[in-house]
């Protein structure tokens, strides 16, 4: 069997539940290697937690393995601490639902009796008393994984002294939780001028500088950088826009959108960037 878990800890609790019973575990690390190939390793069923990454993650993961042509008829068991009934209720209504749930705190004998329901499992060469030890351990350990902290969602924002930012009323960055929204930043430098206005890669360059100083205000930096969106004056430009960008972002490069637009605020300004981003933190 699969254990799907970003957490070491949780994951190393699934596998000694399962200590006494005759059975391969294979624990994978969502992002890392989730993807399983007929010939090489092809489980029997899915321990999947439901918390991946920081987020929900494990919902959009089930679907997957829910369509793929290898893993649509290998059961999962989809494990979740935060998940309240009525999202669990409306995810088992979905044609990619898991085959089974568990909700924590659970025991270890929960947990065989609902891996058991999917496949065959047999007791090894172990005593009655070592897995009655282990079901009170792991009850114990479920109740402390329960009590997970509440994600701050309080709001902060960076400014980077643009006179149009108080002109117009807004913020050059915002942070809500883990995600950062950088608003559209020209090249502008510290005196207010517009950098180099015939040359769209040093402007570009800026932007990003600009954007970078923002990220790191606001506790993230550019390797959390999922989009970005580029307007230029003139597409033709693309190459030079186009370099600064992939010299930035070449080791973790974002979605994009580049399109262009009639004129900026300033006729000399060539290019403007947002950029959203999702920290590993909150």
């Amino acid at each position: 069997m699969v254990i799907v878990e970003n957490d070491r800890l949780a994951a190393e609790k699934l596998r000694d539940c399962l200590i006494g019973y005759e059975c391969l575990v294979k624990t994978l690390d969502y992002g890392k290697n989730t993807r399983f190939r007929a010939g090489v390793f092809q489980p029997d069923v899915i321990l999947l937690s439901a918390e991946l990454s920081g987020g929900l993650f494990g919902l959009v993961l089930c679907s997957q393995f829910k369509r793929d042509d290898l893993l649509a008829d290998v059961p999962i068991v989809l494990i979740t601490a935060t998940l309240n009934a009525d999202r669990l209720t409306q995810h088992k209504k979905l044609p990619t639902a898991a085959d089974a749930y568990l909700t924590k705190p659970f025991s270890q004998t929960q947990l065989i009796e609902t891996i058991g329901a999917l496949i065959p499992l047999t007791v090894g060469d172990i005593g009655e008393d070592t897995l009655a030890d282990l079901d009170d351990t792991w009850r114990e350990q479920s109740e402390e994984e329960r009590i997970v902290p509440v994600p701050d969602f309080s709001v902060r924002r960076t400014f980077s002294g643009a006179r149009w930012e108080s002109t117009v009323g807004y913020c050059r960055g915002i942070r809500i939780g883990n995600v950062v929204a950088i608003t559209g930043t020209a090249a502008i430098e510290a005196d207010g001028s517009v950098t180099a206005p015939t040359d769209a890669y040093a402007q570009t360059k800026r932007c990003l500088a600009i954007i970078s100083a923002a990220l790191n205000e606001l506790g993230s930096r550019m390797d959390d950088v999922i989009r970005t969106r580029i307007y230029v004056t003139d597409i033709e430009l693309w190459e030079e826009v186009g370099r600064a960008h992939r010299e930035v972002f070449e080791h973790h490069p974002p979605a994009t959108t580049m399109v262009q637009v009639s004129r900026l605020i300033d006729p000399r300004m060539l290019v403007e960037i947002e950029a959203d981003a999702v920290c590993n933190f909150v």
